[in-house]
C-alpha cells in the first residue's frame, strides 16, 4: 500500500508504526492545500491511499479558548468532501473530531451557546455525511481510543511544545492499528470465522465433569464473565462473522447443554460448523475451514489452553 500521510500537526512518528506500508509524510500543516490543489502529491495516480490525521484542538485554534471561529474545521470538511468525490479510486482514511478536555468553559460547556461539545457533534455529523456520500472515505472513531487509553496517556504537552508532536507513541501505535484494521475492512480482508473452544472458554469448568447444568454460566459471580463473553460473541456474529466450535468433548454432551442450559446465550443454530470430538484440534480446524470453504488466514481460534493454541498455530504455519 502506497499512502500519503497528511495532518495539521507533526505526525512523522506514525510512519514507523504503519509498516509495511510505503508511507510518505506531507509537509507540516499542509493538509488543506494537499486536499484542495489538483496538482498536489495527494492527487498522484501512484498513491492508493490518503491518510488524514487531524488534531481537533489545533484545528480549532483560538475557538478552543472561546475566541474566534472554527473556520479551519469547516474548510477541512469542504476540502475533504471535494477530494473524496473527485478521487473515487483512492481510499481516504480520516479520524473524527475529538476535542480534548481543555475546553474554556469546562463543566459549563454542555449548557453554553458556544458549547464545544455541540460543535464537535456537528462537525462529526458533517464527516459522517461526507462518508455516506463517498464510499471511499473510511472514518476512524478517535473518541474510542481516548476512552480506552485515557487522554493523559495519549497526549504529550512536552512533545507538542518542543516539536508540534501532539501524541505519545502509545497513541501512534493505537492509530496505526485502527488504520490497518480500517483498510483491511475496506478491502474485505477482515476475519470471517471465529473458532471457539468450549470448556473454560465460553463457559467455566469442564462439561464432562460438571454436566450441562453444572458449568459456570450465570448472571452472578464467575459465570457472569462467561455469559457476557457469549453476549460479545453474539454481537460479533451480528456483524457477519461466522462462529464455529472446535472442542475435545462428546457431541451428545454438547447437545444437552444447548437443550437444557437456560443460561446459554449462544444456541446451536448460531454455529456454522461444530466439531466436538477427540481428534487433534489442528485436524478439526482444517476440516472446518474446508467445510466452510475458507482459508486459514480468514479465521481466529480462541482457546484457554496455550498448548492447544500453539499446536494450531504451528500446523497453520506449516501450511
Amino acid at each position: 500500500m502506497r499512502a500519503l500521510l497528511l495532518s495539521n500537526v507533526n505526525v512523522q512518528p506514525l510512519r514507523m508504526f504503519l509498516k509495511p506500508w510505503d508511507v510518505t509524510c506531507g509537509n507540516y500543516n499542509s493538509i488543506l492545500l494537499e486536499l484542495s490543489d489538483p496538482n498536489s502529491e495527494a492527487c498522484s495516480p501512484e498513491l492508493q491511499s490518503v491518510l488524514c490525521i487531524i488534531d481537533s484542538d489545533a484545528m480549532m485554534g483560538e475557538a478552543l479558548y472561546g475566541e474566534g471561529t472554527s473556520d479551519q474545521c469547516a474548510a477541512f470538511l469542504s476540502a475533504l468532501e471535494h477530494f473524496c468525490s473527485t478521487h473515487k479510486e483512492k481510499i481516504v482514511i480520516a479520524n473524527t473530531f475529538c476535542l480534548s478536555t481543555r475546553r474554556w468553559l469546562n463543566f459549563a460547556d454542555l449548557f453554553h451557546p458556544q458549547s464545544l461539545k455541540a460543535l464537535e457533534i456537528r462537525l462529526n455529523e458533517g464527516l459522517l455525511a461526507i462518508a455516506k456520500a463517498n464510499r471511499n472515505l473510511v472514518l476512524l472513531d478517535t473518541e474510542m481510543l481516548f476512552r480506552r487509553h485515557g487522554e493523559d496517556a495519549l497526549i504529550s504537552d512536552s512533545f507538542w511544545y518542543m516539536g508540534r508532536i501532539r501524541y505519545t507513541n502509545l497513541m501512534f501505535r493505537a492509530l496505526a492499528k485502527i488504520i490497518h484494521q480500517a483498510a483491511n475492512a475496506y478491502a474485505n480482508r477482515t476475519k470471517k470465522l471465529l473458532i471457539l473452544d468450549l470448556d473454560n472458554t465460553i463457559w467455566g469448568g469442564v462439561l464432562g465433569e460438571a454436566g450441562p447444568n453444572g458449568i459456570a454460566l450465570s448472571e452472578d459471580g464467575e459465570g457472569r464473565c462467561y455469559r457476557d463473553f457469549q453476549r460479545a460473541l453474539k454481537a460479533v456474529q451480528r456483524t457477519g462473522v461466522l462462529l464455529a466450535i472446535c472442542s475435545k468433548n462428546n457431541l451428545m454432551d454438547l447437545e444437552e447443554v444447548f437443550e437444557q442450559n437456560a443460561m446459554m446465550i449462544l444456541r446451536r443454530g448460531d454455529f456454522a460448523c461444530i466439531r466436538a470430538n477427540w481428534d487433534p484440534k489442528p485436524t478439526n480446524i482444517v476440516d472446518i475451514a474446508e467445510t466452510l470453504n475458507l482459508n486459514a488466514d480468514s479465521f481466529v481460534f480462541i482457546d484457554d489452553n496455550p498448548f492447544e493454541r500453539e499446536l494450531v498455530s504451528a500446523a497453520i504455519r506449516k501450511g
